[in-house]
């Protein structure tokens, strides 16, 4: 037979036989299933002794401690200096994490790999050395094996009820002789005999320590099989567990010793108890310890080098894709570990209350206990929405939710020795005690809340509860519970609502008025003024005397950021003003002081030449339109092609239109006349702010104002100007006129103010943007792009963009692009409506401090 033919056949087999073993467990495990009362063994368990439960802990950690001798032998193999304490924690982790999540031991691979990786000095030997002591787990169960074969664990009964299980006993038997004979042939720097006759004892150990784990439940439950009974049923088990394939051998593990212990005790119900404490404190206690040191272990360090370097070539070129999941998740896991445990707790909690309150009918012998039980049911429950309420905020690590956790926790803590388990209650105090030693990377000062995020609270409460009822439900059936318990499950699901709704007001109110919420400082106006007039400004620098934005100044206050609050985001106004050489320091500071407050940030109105910063910082761009920049030394009015705007000119200056520069401070009566003019422009319209001036006298105080008045010399219109603190640059702000005006005034004073700024030395003026300038309307722009161009261009806008472009082109400007920086996990429609809502707040609406 060909090789060809011979690879396909194990390619076939490859994927047939696991699909075969899946069938086969899920047929199997419905028949075995069927004949157990699932209420008994949730009783069962309820019924245990509390020391039984914690002799079981104990026993179990012990059998995971063994798998630490693998590490011991691994790092003196090669020559690895590491205290042993880190040794311990490394092997916990990948060992527990090997546990649950499996990959072939992939998972183990690469977190030994990650975290030795800077203890020795040739990284592809160390992980050659990992990758010859991965397969060697299997080497204990080949060696008990053995002792199936001679009858010394007595199982052939279960083999003879399934006979294709000899092909594997048989097959993994010689899986331990084969390790040592090629590693004695071998005999390399790698694959040394001695490292492979130690991991091979670590292995025989391992095997035994899990089944003295098995064998204490089973007396712990009163099941009275024998110790080599346990152990050939639990050898045999062990088998189908590793090549189902599956992480963790769950189900089929579970199924073989289901159906072996049968042969020799009828109460399968039992069993399956003592199958559940199995997999809590073998596996699922093992694993939450391992979260926590992980957390403890994975710092921002070792997370940029998995993200810069890839450091498992060997394991990329084979494995690829599993690879790069395992490596995803590797470096979510320090800031996930929290979350993913608080979502463990809460998951617990409501399964437990589902089912302590339909056994709650049983022990109760008054109605007093049953209120009593009820209350702390309640509270129980509440306690569990919390924490899957903050889930987002423990995630963000601020000062505020490391109280309000800690304080859940332990309270959890009490409530489920009274309401849950012993064992819960141990497994949640380990918890905090993991809270507790990570207490330095709370760091955030706040995460404030938003509308956005009351609404994503309540979506999750009503999915959570909904889940919650409907799965209660779903039990009553199937343990043929009375229906009128629902009352119960509906009554204790409102008030654990209600005391998690006042529980999460109380720490927000607190901390808001205890701590500061915002980076920065309020708007002083003269230290505005004085920064400006030493370090210089930009366009739009002159906004910050609205007073409707917070300033930010570098630490060594020569640059300085204009930004206001919107819900959770800061929303920073154009860029750094001063000096160039700050800008990357005033830009790093402010995201830092940002972060630190737990808010999210919008750069709005920036230009292209410094994308480079915020490329740097992670932003996506949106091009927001482009700036009309004028240059006064090549402006004229005579000429053919400027024969219209030369009219324009001669005919108001005609029709007797006097223009006029005036400077502050400015009379009552002339704010009054200008007054006139902009009321009647904005009509019943509302002003705009942020990005643009509004009428507002203390503003408009700061710097001249032109202004055409008819030949009775009522004014008809006027400009503010905008000092750009630019040598030789000039910009404008307000433009109003009365709409009854001649056709345009507009052009008229933009005329008169161009050659007045050409004759006082000025360069260049910036006459604004055209907002959406060709940005959107192609047919293959970005459909995010084409959305966020209708929205800024109808949405409550008071202004119209789409003639902007051509009237400020007469004028032969020099086009510059704008831009809004946004990140990359943000939704560009939504960041756009979140602009384009803060412009159009009205001034008293504003924030000022």
């Amino acid at each position: 037979m060909s090789s060809s033919i011979m690879k396909r056949i194990t390619s076939i087999f490859k994927i047939v036989f696991p699909i075969f073993l899946i069938l086969f467990i899920f047929y199997q495990g419905e028949r075995e299933l069927s004949r157990i009362s699932i209420k008994k063994s949730f009783a069962a368990i309820k019924e245990l002794h509390a020391g039984g439960f914690i002799l079981t802990i104990i026993v179990g950690l012990l059998a995971v401690s063994v798998m630490c001798f693998y590490d011991y032998f691994l790092t003196r193999s090669v020559d690895a200096k590491i205290p042993l304490s880190k040794v311990f924690r490394v092997s916990w982790i990948a060992n527990s994490f090997n546990n649950v999540i499996g990959f072939g031991g992939l998972a183990g691979v690469g977190l030994r790999s990650m975290l030795y990786r800077d203890h020795v000095e040739e990284g592809r030997s160390l992980l050659k050395s990992i990758a010859w002591m991965t397969p060697s787990v299997m080497n204990g169960l080949s060696i008990l094996l053995w002792l199936v074969l001679f009858n010394v664990f007595p199982v052939r009964a279960v083999l003879h009820t399934q006979p294709w299980l000899w092909i594997a006993v048989i097959g993994a038997m010689l899986i331990a002789p084969a390790y040592l004979i090629y590693s004695f042939a071998r005999n390399s720097k790698n694959i040394s005999f001695k490292a492979s006759l130690q991991y091979t004892v670590t292995s025989l150990a391992e095997w035994i320590a899990a089944g003295l784990v098995l064998f204490v439940i089973f007396r712990l439950v009163h099941i009275p099989i024998s110790f080599l009974h346990v152990f050939g049923i639990f050898t045999v088990a062990g088998v189908t567990g590793l090549i189902s394939l599956i992480p963790g051998g769950f189900g089929s593990f579970d199924l073989m010793i289901l159906i072996g212990a049968q042969t020799l005790y009828p109460d399968q119900g039992t069993v399956l108890t003592a199958l559940l404490i199995y997999r809590i404190v073998y596996y699922f206690i093992p694993f939450i310890i391992g979260l926590i040191f992980a957390a403890l272990e994975m710092s921002e360090t070792i997370k940029k080098k998995v993200e810069d370097h890839q450091i498992f070539t060997p394991a990329i070129e084979t494995t690829s894709v599993i690879w790069k999941l395992q490596r995803l998740f590797l470096q979510k896991l320090a800031n996930l570990t929290f979350p993913l445990l608080m979502i463990c707790i809460s998951g617990t909690i409501f399964f437990s209350v589902s089912i302590g309150v339909i056994l709650l009918r049983y022990e109760v012998s008054s109605r007093l206990d049953f209120k009593i039980f009820f209350f702390l049911y309640m509270l129980l429950f509440g306690c569990g929405l919390i924490l899957l309420f903050l889930i987002h905020e423990i995630y963000m690590r601020t000062k505020r939710v490391f109280y309000m956790v800690s304080i859940i926790l332990v309270l959890t803590a009490i409530l489920g020795i009274f309401t849950i388990s012993l064992l819960v209650s141990i497994i949640i105090l380990l918890v905090l005690v993991g809270l507790f030693l990570k207490r330095s990377s709370f760091v955030r000062e706040s995460y404030p809340f938003s509308f956005a995020t009351i609404g994503r609270t309540i979506v999750l409460a009503v999915l959570a509860l909904a889940v919650y009822l409907k799965s209660s439900s779903l039990v009553l059936e199937l343990l043929n519970q009375p229906h009128k318990l629902n009352f119960v499950f509906y009554g204790i699901a409102m008030g654990a609502l209600i005391f998690a709704i006042v529980y999460i007001s109380i720490f927000e109110f607190i901390f808001n008025k205890i701590h500061h919420q915002l980076p920065g400082e309020a708007p002083n106006f003269e230290k505005l003024q004085e920064f400006l007039e030493k370090n210089g400004g930009n366009a739009l620098s002159h906004l910050g005397f609205l007073g409707d934005k917070r300033f930010f100044f570098s630490s060594d206050n020569k640059a300085m950021l204009q930004f206001a609050k919107s819900g959770h985001r800061l929303i920073v106004l154009g860029d750094p003003a001063g000096d160039p050489e700050s800008f990357g320091k005033v830009l790093q500071e402010f995201h830092e002081a940002a972060d630190y407050y737990g808010y999210t940030i919008i750069l709005y109105q920036i230009d292209g030449e410094n994308m480079a910063f915020y490329h740097d910082l992670g932003y996506r761009f949106f091009k927001l339109g482009e700036e009309a920049i004028v240059p006064l030394e090549t402006f004229k009015i005579s000429g053919k092609k400027r024969a219209g705007m030369r009219a324009t000119f001669n005919r108001f200056n005609r029709e007797g239109y006097v223009f006029e520069l005036h400077s502050p401070p400015y009379s009552d009566k002339f704010m009054e006349d200008i007054k006139k003019v902009s009321d009647a422009w904005l009509g019943k319209k509302n002003e705009k702010g942020f990005s643009l001036g509004y009428f507002d006298v203390s503003y408009l105080s700061k710097a001249e104002i032109a202004t055409l008045a008819d030949s009775d010399g009522k004014i008809v219109a006027f400009m503010n100007l905008m000092p750009m603190y630019q040598e030789g640059y000039l910009s404008v702000d307000l433009m109003r006129y009365y709409p009854d005006s001649p056709s345009g005034i507009m052009d008229a004073m933009f005329i008169h103010l161009l050659q007045w700024a050409k004759e006082q030395g000025y360069k260049y003026f910036n006459a604004g943007m055209a907002p959406l300038s060709n940005v959107g309307q192609s047919q293959y722009s970005f459909l995010s792009e084409r959305i966020a161009a209708i929205i800024f261009n109808n949405v409550n806008y008071m202004y119209s963009f789409r003639g902007l472009r051509k009237f400020k082109s007469k004028y032969y400007p020099i086009w510059k692009g704008k831009y809004l920086a946004f990140r990359k996990n943000r939704s560009l429609p939504i960041t756009m409506l979140i602009v384009t809502r803060l412009i159009g707040k009205k001034p008293k609406d504003r924030p000022t401090s």
